[in-house]
Parts: C-alpha cells; sequence; structure tokens
C-alpha cells in the first residue's frame, strides 16, 4: 500500500507534479498480501489487547503479562498509565510491515504547527521468544507513557510543546531500549565496547542501533549510580525546564558533557579485566583499523553492511556471511585459507524500515558442498539450498510456518529439525529434505529454541522455557505468567510414533541457550544470568543412581554439571566444533561483528560436579520424600492403580512411558527426575506453597473490532503557496503565490490507520486565494484508494487592468496506487476540474461581462520508485524517481485537450557521516492544444512575495495554466518561461552540529543548523529544443508601420546560479536561507537573496 498520504492535502504538490514548485511525491508503500479480521480482550485497568486470526494464544500471552510489565514501567517512571491504550498483536514481523501503523508520517515541506497527538496505542509482533515479547511490551508501554509525561494527552497540549520540547533521539530511545531491558551480558559487553571506543563522546553523531544503545548505556549509568527513582526525576525535570541538558543538571548535578564523561568511564570499567581478549582500542590509529577488522574473517569488512552471522564449514576452511544493509540481505562465501570472497546471493531492496536480523539462518549439510539458509520474501518462507562448487541455487517454499528461528542437519543429511514459528508461537520441526515437507513434532506455546542433532542423529536437544509439569502439546493455564528463562530438554526420536522428552536442567533464576553436542553422550551450553557479567560454558551428562528398593528397583535419573569455560568478555553467540577442536566465538568489537577461531577448552578430569551456587541447582538427586501427598491430577507412585485413573486430572504412567508427540498431540508422561527433594518439612512446605497460590483472574471474553475514528494530527502553521493539487489558471497575468497565509489542517484515522479523514483550510493575505479542501483514504487492500474534493479560489487582473476575475476551482479526484514491492508502484489518478471564472463588479462594464465555465477531465498516471532514508532533517540517502504522464480534455469541447509528460530524478550520496551530495535531474514536456506555462526560478514557499524578472511570455502560445519550476536560486520568477522546462540541481549538505560537534547540543537551532552550498542550471522554451527559433524571449520585434522588424538577440537560453545557504529548526519551523548569483548570457547577476519555510529537494 502506498504511503502517499492524504494528509499531505494541502502541502505544495502533495499528489502530483510540479502543481507548484519542486514538491514532487513520492513515497514508500506497505504492501498487504493478506485481510485481517480483529478482535480484542477488553481489561478492566482500560487496555485493550488486539488480535487477529490465528494470534489468541499470543494475545493471551501478552494479556498475561501486562499487569507485572505495566506496574514495573509505572515504577520506573513514577507515572500512570492514562487510558485508553490500545495493544495491537501481529502474529508476525513481516506481517506488521503490511500495516500502516507508523507511516502517516508524510514529507511535508513544511514541517512547522504541526502536532501528532499522543494516542495510547502500541505494537506487537510475535517472533517465537516470549522474552522478546516482554521487551516489546516494555518497550511500548514506556514511549506511550514517555510522550503522556513529556507532551500531555490532549491536542493543545501535543500543539504547545511540540516545538517548544525537542529531545534528541538518544535521549527517548534510549530510555524506551532500558525500560525494555535494562542489562544482559551481551548488552553490557557491548556497552564496554562503545565505552573503549570512545562512542559515547560522539553520541549526536549516533544513528538507529548504536544510537539507542548508547542512550541505553546513560540511562543505565544514571539508575545504577543514582537509583531507579532518578530515571523519572530527569523526566520530570527535562519538562518542566523544557531542557534535556538542564534536566540532568538539575536531578543528576552533572551537565551532559560531564554526565558522558561518567558515563564511559562507568561502562567501560565493566569488564576492564577482560579487555585483552580483544585488539586495544587506545590510540586513534588503533580506533581506524579496528573499524573494518572482522577477527580471523580474512581482509577488511565491507563499508557500510551490517554483519549479522557466520557459519563455518563443517571442514573448518569455509565460512558463509551474512551481512545487511537497510533491509537488503546478501549471502557470501570467504575462503578462510586465501581470503577470497564470493557472493553466493542478494536478496530484498534497501529500505528505511525496523529490520529484522532473526534470517537468513545457516546450516551446511553434513557432506559440505550444499550451504543452505532461510528467506523471507512477501510473508513468504523459503529454504535456499546453495551448491558451493557450482553455485546452483535452488529455492523451495514451506508453507504453514512463519519463520524460522534455527535449524540443523541430521548426520545423515535427510533430516533437518528446526525452531520454527507460526502464529506467534515456536515449536520443533521436522523436515524432510526428500519430498520437501515439514511437520510440527507438537504445538504448545512455549518456546522451543536452538535445536540441534546429537551424533547418533536420533536425539535433539534444545532449550524450552516449559515449566514443570509442561508436556509437548499442553497449553498454559490462561492467566498463568509464563517464565522467559529457558532450560535445557532432549528429546529422543528414536521412536517417532512416542518419543522420549527429558529435562536436562532446571534453573528458574538462570537461562541456559545455544545448547551443542559436545560427544555421544556430552552436551554444552551456555548459562547466563540477566544480572551478570560473566557467562558460563557448562557441559552436561545424565546419570542414575539407586533410589529405593522395595519390590523392585527404583531409579533416580540426574544431571551432572561441569564448568567447562567461564567467558569475562561475554558472547553473543558461539559455535562448538568438536570433530576440529576449535570453537567460533562472535562477540562485539567497535561496534561490529568480530569473529574468532578458538582452540576448544578441556573438560576437567577429575569429575567433580558444577557448583552452581544460588544461580541455580542440578536436578533432582535427592531421595523422594514419602510424606509427599499427592495433588488434583497428581499420581502416588506408591499405589499406583494400572490402567485409567478416575479421578480428576490426567492420567501419567508411572514407569516412564510417554505418549506420542505426532502433530497436535499432547504428550503424557514423567520426566525421570520429577521426584521431589528429600528434607525436613518439604510436605508442609509444599502445602503452604499450596495455600499461597491466590488463581489469578480469567482471561476477560474477546469482542470484535467495530471500526471507530480518532483525532491523529493538527497542524497550524505559516504558509505562503496555493497548496492546491493542480496547476493554476492562466489568464494572461503570472500567480505564483497567493501571499502569506495561515494553514490548518485536521487528519483523524482509525485505530489501525487503514482509513483516514483530512480536512482542512488556507487563509491567504487576500482571502480570494483562500482553498478548502476535504479527503478520505482506504488503505486497507493491496490498492489504495482515496477520494478528495477541494476548492480553491485565485483573484487577479487582466493584463490591461482594467478587470479583476475571480476563479473559483474546483478539483475532484479519485486514485489508484498499486504497489509492486516496497519501493516501486503504480499511480492512476482520475481527475475532474471546473473553474467558475467571474468578473467582478468594480464598474458597469464589469457587471456586464458574463461568468464563463471551463471543464477538464482526465487522468494521472506514475511509477514512483522510492529507495531512500531520511537521516535527520533535510539529510537524506539513496535513490527515488518519478515518470508520469496526464492528459485531460474539455467535456463541452472536445477540441481542447491539454497534457504533459515528465520525470523527476534524485540520488543523494552520504560523503561522511550526514554530509552529503544531493543530485537532481528533472524535465517536463507540455503537449496539447492547450499547453502549461513552466515559470522557471525562485523558491518554494518564500516569506515574501516573488518578482517577475519580467520575461515576454509569447503571446502566440494558448496557455491554459501556468506553474512555478523551482529551485533556480540566484533569479526571481519568470526568468525564463515555455511550455516545456528542464532542471539540474546539486547541493552539499553540510550539518556542521552533527558532523564536527561529538558532543550534545541544548539549542535545538544549533543541533539541526546546516550549511549548502549549491549550483542550478536549467531552462524553459518553446519548439523542440531551447535554441528553436520559436523561442520569442530571444527576439525583440520593432514595428512601424507598414515595417516590422525582428531582431535576433542570440541570448543563451540555458542559465544557471551559483550560491549557499544556511538552515535550521526555528519555532519548529524549517527555515532556509540562500544568497544566489545568477549567470545569464554567460555574465554573473546581482545576488538575490530568499527567505523560506521549506525543505530542499
Amino acid at each position: 500500500m502506498a504511503i502517499v498520504w492524504l494528509a499531505a492535502l494541502l502541502v505544495p504538490g502533495a499528489l502530483a507534479q510540479f502543481h507548484d514548485g519542486s514538491q514532487v511525491t513520492f513515497g514508500k508503500n506497505r504492501v498487504q498480501y493478506r485481510d485481517f479480521t480483529w478482535s480484542y480482550y477488553p481489561l478492566e485497568s482500560g487496555i485493550e489487547v488486539y488480535h487477529y486470526q490465528g494470534g489468541q494464544e499470543l494475545a493471551q500471552r501478552v494479556v498475561r503479562m501486562l499487569p507485572r510489565v505495566q506496574a514495573d514501567i509505572e515504577n520506573l517512571l513514577d507515572r500512570t498509565l492514562e487510558p485508553p491504550l490500545q495493544v495491537l498483536v501481529y502474529n508476525k514481523q513481516s506481517e506488521f510491515r503490511q500495516s500502516n501503523i507508523g507511516a502517516s508520517a508524510g514529507e511535508d515541506a513544511n514541517i512547522g504547527g504541526t502536532a501528532t497527538l499522543v494516542d495510547g496505542k502500541l505494537f506487537l509482533y510475535g517472533t517465537g521468544n516470549s522474552a522478546d515479547i516482554e521487551a516489546q511490551l516494555r518497550r511500548g508501554l514506556s514511549r506511550v507513557l514517555f510522550h503522556q509525561i513529556l507532551y500531555g494527552g490532549s491536542w493543545q497540549d501535543a500543539l504547545r510543546n511540540s516545538s517548544a520540547m525537542n529531545c534528541p533521539d538518544w535521549f527517548s530511545e534510549g530510555l524506551f531500549s532500558y525500560a525494555s531491558l535494562p542489562e544482559s551480558p551481551s548488552l553490557t559487553a557491548a556497552l564496554a565496547d562503545d565505552a573503549r571506543r570512545g562512542a559515547f563522546g560522539r553520541i549526536e553523531q549516533a544513528h538507529d542501533e548504536e544510537m539507542m544503545r548508547l542512550g541505553h548505556g546513560v540511562w543505565k549509568f544514571v539508575a545504577d549510580i543514582f537509583g531507579r527513582p532518578t530515571v523519572a526525576n530527569v523526566l520530570y525535570m527535562s519538562r518542566v525546564s523544557r531542557s534535556v541538558e538542564s534536566g540532568f543538571l538539575f536531578a543528576i548535578g552533572m551537565d551532559l558533557q560531564t554526565l558522558l564523561e561518567e558515563v564511559s568511564a562507568y561502562h567501560a570499567g565493566e569488564l576492564k579485566e577482560a579487555a585483552d581478549l580483544l585488539p586495544p582500542l587506545n590510540t586513534r590509529k588503533e580506533r581506524r583499523q579496528a573499524r573494518r577488522d572482522g577477527g580471523d574473517l580474512p581482509g577488511k569488512l565491507k563499508r557500510g553492511l551490517t554483519y549479522q552471522r557466520v557459519a563455518l564449514h563443517p571442514e573448518g576452511q569455509l565460512a558463509a556471511v551474512a551481512t545487511e544493509e537497510r533491509g537488503q540481505v546478501r549471502v557470501w562465501l570467504v575462503d578462510l585459507a586465501t581470503g577470497q570472497t564470493r557472493s553466493l546471493a542478494r536478496h530484498g531492496a534497501k529500505i528505511d524500515r525496523i529490520q529484522d536480523d532473526t534470517y537468513p539462518v545457516f546450516a551446511w549439510h553434513p557432506n559440505g558442498r550444499v550451504l543452505t539458509y532461510t528467506l523471507e520474501q512477501r510473508g513468504r518462507v523459503f529454504l535456499v539450498n546453495v551448491d558451493i562448487e557450482t553455485r546452483e541455487r535452488v529455492e523451495k517454499e514451506l508453507f504453514r510456518i512463519d519463520k524460522i528461528l534455527a535449524m540443523d542437519y541430521a548426520p545423515d543429511g535427510r533430516t533437518i529439525v528446526m525452531s520454527g514459528v507460526r502464529e506467534g508461537r515456536s515449536d520443533l520441526y521436522l523436515y524432510q529434505v526428500i519430498g520437501n515437507t515439514q511437520a510440527p513434532l507438537w504445538e504448545d506455546a512455549f518456546d522451543d529454541l536452538s535445536p540441534r542433532f546429537l551424533p547418533d542423529g536420533q536425539r535433539v536437544v534444545f532449550t524450552s522455557n516449559r515449566p514443570d509439569g509442561a508436556w509437548p502439546g499442553e497449553r498454559p493455564s490462561s492467566s498463568a505468567d509464563v517464565s522467559t528463562a529457558t532450560d535445557v530438554f532432549v528429546l529422543d526420536l528414536a521412536d517417532r510414533d512416542s518419543p522420549q522428552l527429558t529435562q536436562w536442567t532446571e534453573t528458574p533464576d538462570v537461562t541456559e541457550r545455544l545448547p551443542q553436542p559436545w560427544t555421544d553422550d556430552r552436551i554444552v551450553f551456555l548459562r547466563e544470568s540477566p544480572s551478570a557479567n560473566a557467562q558460563r560454558h557448562i557441559l552436561a551428562w545424565r546419570d542414575s543412581a539407586v533410589a529405593a528398593i522395595d519390590t523392585t528397583i527404583h531409579y533416580r535419573y540426574f544431571t551432572e554439571e561441569q564448568l567447562f569455560a567461564q567467558e569475562t568478555w561475554p558472547l553473543q553467540s558461539i559455535e562448538w566444533l568438536p570433530a576440529l577442536g576449535q570453537t567460533a566465538r562472535t562477540r562485539q568489537h567497535a561496534g561490529h561483528l568480530h569473529w574468532q577461531l578458538e582452540d576448544a577448552p578441556r573438560a576437567h578430569t577429575d569429575g567433580a560436579t558444577l557448583n552452581l551456587g544460588a544461580g541455580g541447582r542440578p536436578m533432582a538427586n535427592d531421595l523422594p520424600d514419602w510424606r509427599w501427598v499427592p495433588g488434583v491430577g497428581e499420581v502416588d507412585f506408591r499405589d499406583y492403580p494400572f490402567g485409567p485413573l478416575t479421578n480428576e486430572g490426567t492420567a501419567r504412567p508411572s514407569d516412564g512411558g510417554t505418549g506420542g508427540l505426532g502433530e497436535g498431540a499432547t504428550g503424557q508422561g514423567p520426566r525421570e527426575n520429577e521426584l521431589a527433594e528429600v528434607g525436613p518439612g518439604s510436605a508442609d512446605d509444599r502445602e503452604a506453597e499450596l495455600a499461597s497460590e491466590v488463581p489469578a483472574a480469567p482471561l476477560p471474553k474477546p469482542r470484535n473490532y467495530r471500526m471507530n475514528y480518532a483525532l491523529e494530527s493538527v497542524t497550524s502553521q505559516l504558509d505562503n503557496t496555493f497548496g492546491g493539487s493542480f496547476y493554476q489558471v492562466y489568464t494572461g497575468v503570472t500567480a505564483v503565490q497567493p501571499g502569506l497565509g495561515a494553514l490548518t489542517k485536521v487528519s483523524a484515522s482509525d485505530l489501525f490507520e487503514d482509513r483516514r479523514f483530512v480536512a482542512g483550510f488556507r487563509l491567504a493575505g487576500n482571502l480570494g486565494n483562500s482553498t478548502y479542501a476535504i479527503g478520505y483514504s482506504d488503505l486497507s487492500r493491496r490498492i489504495d484508494r482515496s477520494i478528495s474534493l477541494e476548492r480553491q479560489g485565485q483573484q487577479q487582473f487582466t493584463t490591461n487592468g482594467q478587470s479583476l476575475i475571480e476563479t473559483h476551482i474546483h478539483t475532484f479526484r479519485y486514485k489508484w496506487s498499486y504497489p509492486f514491492d516496497e519501493v516501486r508502484s503504480l499511480r492512476l489518478n482520475a481527475v475532474y476540474r471546473l473553474d467558475r471564472n467571474a468578473f467582478l463588479a468594480t464598474d458597469a462594464f464589469n457587471l456586464a461581462q458574463p461568468t464563463t465555465f471551463n471543464n477538464a477531465a482526465g487522468f494521472e498516471l506514475s511509477y514512483v520508485f522510492d529507495a531512500t532514508r531520511e537521516r535527520t532533517l533535510n539529510i537524506r540517502e539513496g535513490r527515488r524517481s518519478k515518470v508520469w504522464a496526464e492528459m485531460y480534455v474539455d467535456p463541452s469541447e472536445q477540441s481542447k485537450t491539454f497534457g504533459t509528460i515528465g520525470f523527476d530524478y534524485r540520488n543523494y550520496f552520504p560523503i561522511y557521516g550526514d554530509f552529503i551530495f544531493a543530485v537532481r535531474a528533472a524535465a517536463d514536456i507540455s503537449i496539447g492544444s492547450d499547453r502549461l506555462l513552466h515559470l522557471l526560478g525562485g523558491v518554494d514557499n518564500a516569506l515574501a512575495l516573488a518578482q517577475n524578472a519580467g520575461t515576454p511570455i509569447d503571446p502566440t502560445i494558448n496557455y491554459a495554466y501556468q506553474t512555478r519550476i523551482t529551485p533556480l536560486r540566484g533569479f526571481s520568477t519568470n526568468a525564463r518561461n515555455g511550455s516545456h522546462m528542464a532542471l539540474v540541481n546539486a547541493e552539499l549538505r553540510l550539518p556542521v552540529a552533527s558532523t564536527f560537534v561529538p558532543r550534545p547540543i541544548k539549542s535545538d537551532f544549533i543541533r539541526h543548523f546546516q550549511v549548502v552550498g549549491f549550483l542550478d542550471c536549467g531552462t524553459a522554451w518553446n519548439g523542440l529544443h531551447p535554441y528553436a527559433e520559436e523561442n520569442t524571449f530571444n527576439q525583440t520585434s520593432v514595428e512601424q508601420n507598414p515595417i516590422t522588424v525582428t531582431i535576433d538577440n542570440n541570448r543563451e537560453p540555458i542559465i544557471g546560479a551559483a550560491g549557499f545557504g544556511m538552515r535550521s529548526r526555528v519555532l519548529g519551523y524549517w527555515l532556509r536561507a540562500d544568497w544566489g548569483w545568477g549567470v545569464d548570457n554567460a555574465r554573473w547577476q546581482r545576488r538575490v537573496f530568499t527567505l523560506a519555510f521549506s525543505m530542499d529537494f
């Protein structure tokens, strides 16, 4: 669905090309591949949790989390959330990308006076990981609460505070990140790396993930050193003082520069003793070399790419590498010995959006010849097999699965075990290579992550957050809040019809992840605690002992553990390679991936088990408690009745058998280590625990969503444009600006921002030049539809100055937009225009003049490509272009036709940081019996009425409409005119503060201050080309009856200009000042100064 918003209805050029200056509409697309039918859970707190088909379990998980998460966020920010609040839950990220949420921000040329209301809405999407869902929920709640604190909830507060309080992105996004996950070992390592390379001192120059992480580091320092309540104090003081720096100064007594120095020292000291594990970053040369140092990846890292993951070849000579650049994924094959790098595949387009770093996932076939990786396109999942010798690539689509988080080949290469996501939950799947089919081993609401085959090919080790008694296929209680900590499990697939599941660890306060085989019977995994910096590699195996002897021998089974290794500098990931005796470790270094091959540690030989301390405990190693009393649904192992039980609950055999765990089945069987611990008072403790359990409130009954609309944004700004979506009528007098006036615009949308109403008006200094408009857009389907109606007034004198004509222009427009993908779209407009021309009765002559009407009906067809991203205000990178054709006919006089054919191409090249070079080329040709008068020169939305350069207009050309062509600085409007035009612009845009000043800046004006150098070159003409004889501006006629003499002036039709300018944000408006020197007929002209409310092209 194309992002061509009716919210831009009253903005110059909002709906087509060159209607008023250079503001041509481009825009990226949100593409729909499915329909959504929404329901919601209404909670007593005023929160509504929305979900659609297939997402009920995921929504219930969010409902269970909400009370605990909301209480923690409110405690952190010391503010109670003001309802209503809508939580929109999407099954997966690719389906969220189809939504219109958050895409309503247009590309207004004039940004002043616009307030987006705090609507109390947040979104989540399923990833198959409960910890990630909780982090998203915490981030979203903190965002809503943050905006309620700083900007208020009413439109009056939002309009007043939006321009008075401007927070840097690191301040807000860093707080949301801190609220989502205060600390973790990998985050601690990343912040320590940021401190080592001096990144906190350049926080204003950071972007995207780095910016968010640095801001997180600032808030973590504040909370750790001054206490969590200080976070709310900083926010309160920032709002009162309307300054971020003053907020920190009043709350903790530090200015920003001192604060950042302390933050850097704090995080650098967190892992100071382990800093020698990575290359030093002490000198400028070392930091410069480290920017492209990938560790044991040969050569230098490629600029502009984010290295996501590395998968080592089974023989250790090659490695598969995945990189990402603004959403475009590439797969590389690297020869570790020679350093040769080959590109195997490239997928997707470069686009500015929420990126998905969970794919591609790699798996090497055991034969070492085939690399398998995952691919996600248009909401579909593919397995891609690449023959690394022939480079032949085969894509196979996987059905009934939304995402693959991890996968591993069986030793025989015939089966792949996957951690797959469907409807927001992750389960284990078995994929048959021959046949291209996969099936879930079970389906439940618990996370099943990181599966790996053991060497025998019959067992799979994985991690899961399933609690005690939760067997595959079971659903958690509708009111239970499931833990996000994961334990290690092993699944025995020797009998595919009745697989056996064994829990190897039970550590409720710590998390195990990345389990991998070490030998046939031993596994190694990573154990970490969110509040601890160190990570521990645990080597584990199963053992047994006699538990009791009565009529038979009872065995107890337990897990033995050894400390295999300890990481003092936490890892992002690790791959154990027992056959090679190596490990492949991934850390962050100098802000990017650093991959190292190291010798694998050896296990302890003394056989001593690991002392887990307070962080966890091994599985039950004690005799059963014979005083234990079975609860409801539990089996008394001392008096087991063979056959089905009659009491309430599900019967379970007592001898360790399990039921089948096929698709949709519920496995029934005991864990081998289910016996309770022995100790005095354990039965009483159990009874007390049962008594203390208070049943949570049941889930509310879901309701169907009924469409309703809410106020979305309010705009009230100064403006000096006509703002119409069509050209201005030409009656012999040029009318390029209506006079400085006030633009007011209001938009309202439904909950999902699929449907939107926009209404507004512009009152000019001359009320006869005012504009009124209303529009509606439906963006809920693949093809966007919008309808608009506007009425624009225009008053102007005739060429002899004796009559004042008032023209009322009524334009009706119906628009379709079809997106091919996220960056390409085809757009069609059906347009009807009716002009009413009336002579104002200034005297008897004008009173007698009739009122005339002009009609025009036709279409506009355009192709749009837009792969740009906005780095900061007025600074872009990437490429965009638009090609169009339009044709109109007067229904009452079909011989009168009017049309144009044109293009506009723009490219933005980063030079250093946010310093860019921007280039633009545009042309427009007028066709038909009626022509379009192109008036070349000047800039958009100038504060002063534009002067007319006075270039003669050919009276023999039947001009019906007129438009301004900008920017051509150094000249006034109408420096050249004609029915055709061409224009080239080039600019160097240098944001001074963000490029040269690394520390935070208090002044919003200085923070956004930019210096621009420009070159403009263009022409307008009639005939075949600018030098054709039809160009009357190059001729002077002298009439003296009966002789007329025509003098050829030999003037150069192409004009140019050079100069410089300055830009910044002032009181919420983007203010630009330009000093330009024109070149006309090879002569430099006098300087022309312009001041305008407008972004650059």
